[in-house]
């Protein structure tokens, strides 16, 4: 009997385990970061068995990583009205990418109708509510901003609304002119320890913007630096930022992708804070301890204190200080509009 000619169209044999072979070629890609490679390997996968729920949450990871978010929210919104994955890890990133886009309307919509079905963990819930406070007061600012009248620089130093300050602050990084008229002004409210920490965060990046360089004094919690604005670089590519992401990718990421990619915006938003301070103690191992631990208790993962210490082989007390300090941070860095 003739055989088959296997390069003859409509014979086509596939190799052996070739499902497995690009799962397990396309979930190491994502570990370390390919994201393309990733995606490309990772989509050829879902083709093959359309069922494989790590495989859709991977591919939103990788888009997401990528930077099309409006896909990526698209593929979140198909997972959760098909109960696809981990409905927590699938909301939390979707809520991420919610926010990255802006969508404050929708993070509401999203967590009044969760807090209505969803029984989670407390910590949880207390997450959820403040996101759902920032997003209602986002909101509400972006419908006033339009008629929101002109400020003077001076009235910085008021007792204004933080929305106030940041409107003014928008207004001069707008400004195609300098902005040397106002450096009084804004020094005072860089040393001013009542002043909202993200209100002088957006201070330096207008500097960073406009390209301004001089030497200027920051206080925040209690510590002060003088800093060279010129020399200043963004959060996210700071080495001790990437130091701690390394860290916790190697344990958090390898286990469980999305979740990471959660911890990974706290952190960013605990250094935007804090900027253009780092945490301290400046031990990267102890901050990825705490955002680890503290990831786990937003997913509702009973875990021992002394278990994720032993994972870092940090003390138990430096898990604990960093993990609270992450929350407290956490607190304040949704602006109290």
């Amino acid at each position: 009997m003739k055989q088959p000619n296997p390069n003859q169209p409509g014979n086509l044999v596939p190799f052996p385990n070739l499902k497995q072979r690009l799962l397990d070629k396309g979930m190491d890609a994502l570990k370390h970061k390919k994201y393309q490679e990733a995606l490309d390997l990772l989509q050829q996968t879902i083709e093959m068995d359309p069922d494989l729920e790590e495989v859709q949450l991977g591919i939103v990871v990788c888009l997401f990583e990528l930077g099309q978010l409006e896909e990526a929210k698209e593929k979140c919104q198909v997972m959760l009205k098909q109960d696809i994955g981990d409905y927590f890890e699938v909301l939390q990133i979707y809520l991420t990418i919610l926010v990255q886009l802006g969508q404050y309307k929708e993070v509401e919509s999203t967590i009044e109708a969760v807090l209505q079905e969803g029984d989670f963990p407390s910590q949880t819930v207390e997450t959820f509510y403040r996101l759902l406070d920032f997003s209602r007061k986002m909101n509400v600012n972006k419908e006033v901003e339009q008629t929101q009248p002109e400020f003077e620089v001076e009235q910085l130093l008021e007792d204004i609304s933080i929305a106030d300050q940041l409107s003014i602050i928008q207004a001069l990084r707008s400004e195609s002119h300098g902005i040397s008229f106002s450096y009084a002004v804004i020094d005072s409210f860089l040393l001013d320890e009542t002043k909202h920490p993200l209100v002088k965060t957006a201070i330096l990046h207008m500097f960073m913007e406009k390209e301004i360089s001089r030497s200027l004094e920051i206080e925040k919690f209690g510590r002060r630096m003088t800093i060279q604005t010129g020399e200043l670089q963004e959060v996210s590519q700071h080495p001790f930022t990437l130091a701690v992401l390394t860290l916790l990718d190697d344990t958090l990421g390898n286990e469980n992708p999305s979740l990471f990619e959660v911890v990974k915006e706290i952190w960013y938003r605990q250094l935007s804070v804090l900027y253009p301070f780092l945490p301290y103690p400046e031990e990267e191992v102890i901050w990825a301890a705490g955002l680890h631990k503290v990831g786990y208790d937003f997913h509702g993962i009973d875990i021992e204190s002394e278990e994720i210490a032993e994972l870092y082989q940090i003390a138990a007390r430096d898990l604990r200080f960093a993990s609270s300090q992450i929350r407290e941070i956490e607190e304040i860095s949704f602006l109290p509009l």
